[in-house]
């Protein structure tokens, strides 16, 4: 499937107003992400976790994917701005774990990644 195929799927068969709904970015952004279109999985990914998901279907996983991509594009692009946000927010949830959890939470996260 071409890109430009999925986005006429998308507009055509998506219904006005599920587009916005934080679990259908969450999907998309993932979507966009495999087909390697970065610049709209991380438009995707901040959508989803920038809107109040009342559902909770918005899991964690995606703030990790979108400081990965915004990594990603900011070497690409040379931008540091887009690396420290990337940065912050996985920052950001080392100290959510650690403050939900007690410290011993973030070594037994990182050393399951290093795993």
């Amino acid at each position: 499937v071409a890109l430009a195929d999925l986005e006429q799927l998308l507009q055509e068969r998506c219904p006005a107003g599920w587009s916005a709904l934080p679990a259908v970015q969450s999907s998309l952004a993932a979507v966009w992400a495999d087909l390697g279109d970065f610049a709209r999985a991380h438009a995707a990914y901040l959508a989803a976790v920038q809107a109040e998901d009342g559902s909770g279907r918005v899991p964690i996983r995606d703030i990790e994917q979108l400081a990965n991509l915004e990594a990603r594009m900011g070497e690409e692009a040379g931008d540091g701005a887009l690396i420290d946000s990337a940065l912050q927010r996985l920052g950001s949830l080392d100290s959510l774990v650690a403050e939900s959890s007690g410290k011993d939470a973030v070594a037994a996260v990182n050393a399951e990644r290093c795993a």
